[in-house]
């Protein structure tokens, strides 16, 4: 019911309702203060329950979420332009299921919380389903990179797609805090002394690592995975790398406190093959097209549908 709820409050309208004071028009659409005031304070409620917001962050959020509105008219303007109708049949499949749960009783009072009538739901939701299906036709779908799109560029760039030298590294630390005095450095010096100890004697080490280690990778048994060099606090970073494979190493003194390890593999630096470097391409490659495709889509609607900002402070709103 919760998230039923929830739903209903984020189908928010591009258009004004009654006399709502606008702060910006796309095309003869007017976007209300109500509105944006409504989802600037769900996404504090979301994101900063607990956080004081500056002024100047919560002018960010306001023009981030005027930004989000005027995207989400120009959708809308922009499919209705080339001919692609309101979805209100699957908009009433999603309110009936919506007034089903939430039972009709509740459901009327969600819309009544809101000013809303049936009818406006069943033209919010539309809207908002019409700007989802834009989006995916208009600048996701054209966005797809093609294999041959991959390839070459996996060939033209050979320089960015190289596995770097790594180890592989099980790790435990038990951490002294920056303000310790010496009796306590040298209490858990010894315990890291002991533990070395007792690994020397035969003891599990992911075992050991899950019950004492103060690292979160306890809960994969001290395992860091892949390390590239520069990634570790020193002086830990330069005894892992000149460890060898197999090696205990233990107790290592750092700002942290104390460290034990082992490395377990080391993997030597090499070029990675085109299915390695597939999904970073595809995600480079694709993220580029995606903005090239909501610049375009963008500029050639606002052509047409003109966006006025009415409120100075929130000028740098933009799609």
């Amino acid at each position: 019911m919760k998230h039923l709820l929830a739903l209903l409050t984020l189908l928010g309208t591009a258009a004004t309702l009654g006399g709502q004071a606008p702060v910006a028009r796309v095309g003869d659409v007017s976007i209300s203060r109500e509105l944006l005031d409504e989802n600037v304070a769900r996404v504090l409620q979301g994101q900063y329950q607990h956080t004081r917001v500056s002024e100047e962050k919560l002018r960010e959020l306001r023009v981030k979420e005027l930004s989000a509105l005027i995207r989400r008219q120009l959708l809308v303007a922009g499919a209705k332009d080339r001919g692609l109708a309101l979805p209100l049949a699957e908009a009433r499949l999603q309110i009936a299921a919506m007034e089903k749960q939430l039972g009709p009783e509740e459901y009327q009072k969600s819309l009544k919380a809101r000013g809303w009538t049936k009818k406006d739901h069943e033209r919010i939701l539309a809207e908002t389903l019409l700007a989802e299906k834009a989006y995916q036709r208009f600048i996701l779908n054209p966005s797809a990179v093609s294999e041959e799109e991959i390839a070459a560029f996996f060939k033209a760039n050979p320089e960015r797609f190289q596995w770097p030298e790594a180890l592989r590294v099980q790790h435990i630390l038990l951490k002294v805090s920056a303000t310790a005095d010496a009796k306590t450095w040298e209490k858990r010096e010894q315990e890291a002394k002991d533990l070395v100890a007792r690994l020397q004697r035969g003891e599990d080490f992911a075992t050991l690592a899950s019950q004492l280690s103060d690292d979160p990778y306890r809960v994969k048994g001290g395992d860091l995975g892949w390390v590239h060099r520069g990634r570790l606090v020193e002086p830990l970073e330069t005894a892992v790398w000149t460890a060898r494979v197999g090696q205990l190493l233990g107790p290592v003194r750092s700002s942290e406190g104390f460290h034990v390890v082992r490395v377990l593999e080391r993997r030597l630096a090499r070029p990675m093959t085109l299915d390695e470097a597939r999904p970073l391409i595809q995600r480079e490659l694709g993220e580029k097209k995606r903005l090239e495709a909501e610049k375009r889509f963008f500029a050639e609607v606002k052509s047409r549908h003109a966006v006025v900002i009415l409120d100075s402070s929130l000028a740098h709103a933009a799609p």
